[in-house]
């Protein structure tokens, strides 16, 4: 075996995805102190990714509408947001801003479904004083307070729509400015993926469901778009047995 030693000439690097993960790997890249630039992407105003709770309902029904059942393929198209009104916190008199939001699996009650203790970073713990399994309030602030030393490095409401590699240690990162509707590009010599895999709803092809689905429009739904039991009540079949499922199905009960 030769002992040839590896070249390491990265000193470029696009994370796609401010989520737990997305963060977390920033923050070590960060402190390894051999980068030139790190930059994040994410398409959303916050970081976190799915810990950020989207109440509207009009975001679950236009994901519903879009929605293909069955659903068994990973492959979804670039998603589009939802834009929404947000009063903007640094301004001294009232301005409102647009804000891009895209819907997350997150419902009213949510609570985490580990302990906080193999939930956490190594480095940084949940407040003691929580509850075991933490709500999803207290997560998405735990996460925006671990994210704070890598805000600056991020890019928000800046989706990422393309990737290729023109030639080795080379990565075309191709994105968008949600807010301004530019599309832009950017050349690093790596890119890492944090984009999660929560996003893309599975809807399994159960015998008879197409069918179901095509007679009765709007029925069937996937539990990401579950919010909270209105209109719910005495009207569900539950077809998997996930502990958040386990959870809906106990709300939809009282």
């Amino acid at each position: 075996m030769s002992a040839k030693k590896l070249a390491f000439n990265i000193k470029s690097v696009a994370i796609v995805g401010a989520g737990p993960s997305g963060v977390a790997a920033a923050k070590y890249l960060l402190a390894e102190k051999h980068f030139d630039r790190i930059e994040i992407f994410e398409q959303r105003n916050n970081v976190g990714g799915i810990w950020n709770y989207t109440p509207d309902d009009n975001l679950a029904k236009a994901e519903a509408q879009a929605q293909t059942i069955p659903k068994t393929s990973p492959d979804a198209a670039v998603e589009k947001p939802v834009w929404r009104s947000k009063m903007a916190e640094y301004a001294s008199v009232d301005v409102t801003r647009r804000e891009a939001t895209f819907p997350s699996a997150l419902y009213d009650d949510l609570e985490s479904n580990i302990p906080k203790e193999l939930m956490q970073y190594p480095d940084y713990p949940f407040n003691e004083q929580l509850q075991l399994f933490p709500g999803r309030q207290e997560v998405l602030k735990y996460l925006e307070e671990y994210a704070h030393t890598v805000r600056h490095l991020i890019r928000f409401q800046t989706q990422v729509y393309d990737i290729r590699q023109p030639a080795q240690g080379s990565w075309i990162v191709r994105f968008r400015d949600l807010e301004r509707g530019e599309e832009m590009e950017e050349s690093y010599n790596a890119v890492l993926v944090a984009s999660g895999h929560y996003d893309v709803s599975y809807v399994p092809d159960i015998e008879g469901l197409r069918e179901w689905n095509e007679k009765y429009p709007g029925t069937v739904s996937h539990s990401k778009l579950y919010r909270r039991p209105d209109g719910y009540r005495d009207k569900v079949t539950w077809t998997t047995a996930d502990t958040h499922v386990i959870k809906i199905v106990t709300e939809n009960k009282n």
